[in-house]
């Protein structure tokens, strides 16, 4: 392709060169001329089709670039500073009953709570802001569904004691899971605030029921809800779902759970605990592998790599089209000034200014980048609506954004007309008349 617009673009000029007259060449009445009135047309064209496709990759970039700045403000329920999180996946064949998982997830959330630069430490089987929380259906007691179309789904997050107060999750009402909370006590849970405002808009959850499955059965027990606490995202970009956190006991006995991330919450720089972890790890079980051992930070980033690579790539493409458009106008403004060298040395002749020559050069070409920027920003508003489902916090038609880009474009295509116009102004008439 690139190629092709070589020769396409090359031939074009060649083709007009070897239809010229040559005697009209010759004829002094063309001195001065531009080329023709058509051809200055066709080249007004392309500058103004510039800066139009620089202001749309612009708009689109800034647009994506807003963002991606909101969403690295975004809380996301929790405090993530000094977090150090691992995935632990244990082999269904070492580990094939549930007292042997339990067991080695015990043993390892002590000795992580052992480690001298861990404050706290829990487990669960999803992190918040991770994407993969899995959802499953669930019906509250009292109110079953009386049809499929009633069925509800639930984020489903067994976590150990600790878990909660590692992140640092608020707790509204009631109290949080404890280590007492077994599967031979009686089965608790504890929802977040948008549980509450979801299925219990008048503030009655506590002491309530609920169930996994769609429909209620005797085969799977009741849990109690026994606290309430603050909503943490599993995307930033969304609003917080409803979610129920049980004791990882009691969900195993449910639903087998053969691997957990673990949160360690450090009293200094979290990267500095790695090795002592994998050691205690090591010490427990020489043959268990411990995976993605990252930081809570590092791992919310990660969440946000497909909007960081949107921007980053456009943003590319804009530059490009800036400077592509910049480079356009410089030219087209240096060969006009070239073919006007004899126009300009009659004008100062006659009594024109210097400044008055600077700003038939700059006003030219300005005109051209006001053009473009009017056409560019008209097809923005239309088509960055095809980039509103990519967008948080920030609308399609951003006035910042719009106005941002075209003042800014506006500014870098002015440098660009000054810099041929001012050497139009050192013309020296006397040369300038006798110009060929």
């Amino acid at each position: 392709m690139a190629l092709l617009a070589g020769i396409v673009f090359g031939l074009a000029p060649a083709v007009q060169t070897a239809k010229l007259d040559l005697r009209a060449m010759l004829n002094e009445a063309t001195r001065g001329s531009t080329g023709g009135v058509r051809h200055q047309r066709v080249r007004n064209v392309l500058a103004v089709t510039e800066v139009s496709l620089a202001i749309l990759l612009l708009v689109g970039a800034g647009l994506l670039l807003r963002s991606f700045e909101r969403l690295q403000n975004v809380q996301p329920g929790f405090e993530p500073e000094n977090l150090l999180v691992a995935d632990v996946p244990v082999s269904q064949q070492v580990y094939p009953q549930s007292p042997q998982r339990m067991e080695f997830f015990d043993r390892l959330l002590d000795r992580a709570r052992s480690l001298p630069g861990v404050r706290s430490a829990g487990e669960a089987v999803s992190l918040p802001v991770s994407g993969t929380a899995g959802l499953l259906h669930f019906n509250i007691e009292g109110r079953p569904p009386k049809d499929p179309r009633d069925f509800i789904l639930i984020g489903y997050r067994p976590v150990s004691p600790g878990y909660l107060q590692t992140l640092g999750t608020p707790l509204l009402q009631g109290r949080l899971l404890a280590d007492a909370d077994t599967e031979r006590r009686p089965f608790v849970v504890v929802v977040n605030q948008a549980m509450t405002r979801k299925y219990f808009p008048d503030g009655s959850a506590l002491g309530k029921h609920v169930q996994i499955g769609a429909t209620p059965t005797n085969e799977i027990p009741w849990m109690q809800i026994v606290g309430i606490v603050g909503d943490m995202k599993q995307s930033l970009a969304s609003d917080p779902q409803a979610e129920l956190y049980l004791p990882i006991r009691q969900a195993d006995s449910m639903l087998p759970i053969f691997s957990v991330s673990i949160v360690l919450r450090t009293q200094s720089e979290p990267r500095g605990e790695i090795s002592s972890f994998r050691s205690a790890v090591h010490d427990l079980d020489p043959n268990q592998p411990v995976e993605k051992v990252r930081t809570m930070e590092e791992n919310i980033s990660n969440s946000v790599t497909e909007p960081r690579f949107r921007a980053l790539l456009l943003g590319i493409f804009a530059l490009s089209a800036l400077l592509l458009s910049v480079i356009g106008l410089y030219g087209l403004m240096a060969y006009s000034v070239s073919q006007r060298v004899h126009e300009i040395g009659i004008r100062v002749t006659l009594g024109a200014q210097r400044s008055d020559v600077m700003w038939l050069i700059v006003g030219q070409g300005m005109l051209l980048t006001l053009l473009g920027v009017a056409i560019g920003s008209a097809a923005a508003a239309g088509l960055t609506k095809l980039l509103a489902r990519f967008l948080y916090g920030v609308s399609a038609t951003d006035p910042v954004t719009f106005i941002a880009v075209a003042v800014t474009l506006l500014a870098v295509a002015f440098l660009a007309c000054y810099l041929p116009a001012r050497r139009a102004t050192k013309i020296d008439p006397l040369v300038a008349l006798r110009y060929e």
